[in-house]
Parts: C-alpha cells; structure tokens; sequence
C-alpha cells in the first residue's frame, strides 16, 4: 500500500482487499497462492509499481488496473 495515505483511504484499500479475498473464498472454495496488489493513489507510486515486477496486482490512481 502506498504510504502516507490518510487513515480512511487506508481502511478502504484494507477493506476492497479483504473483500476480494472473501469471494475468491466463497467463489472457489479457497486460494491456493497469496498475491501481492499494490494500491496507489499517486502517479508517482503507479509508476514505481509499473516499473517493478514484484507486484501480481497493481491498483492505478484513476481506478484502472494493470
């Protein structure tokens, strides 16, 4: 997760992941692998994390993924 983000936007990533992770449960019974997702919410984090290869999820700032 990007830093310095406010506590709310912190708590709402925190909360998307999770409820991904619940369907992904109930979808398909349980998970067999532990992604790694970037959240960003600056143009500078996105492009770090574009950059990098450590991510097998990234979150861009206007909503898109990647």
């Amino acid at each position: 997760m990007e830093r310095g983000l406010p506590a709310t936007q912190h708590q709402q990533v925190i909360d998307v992941v999770d409820d991904g992770r619940r369907r992904i449960r109930e979808f398909c019974g349980g998970t067999t692998s532990s992604p790694t997702v970037l959240a960003c919410l600056s143009n500078t984090c996105h492009d770090r994390g574009v950059l990098s290869s450590q991510f097998d999820g990234l979150a861009s700032p206007d909503g898109g993924r990647l």
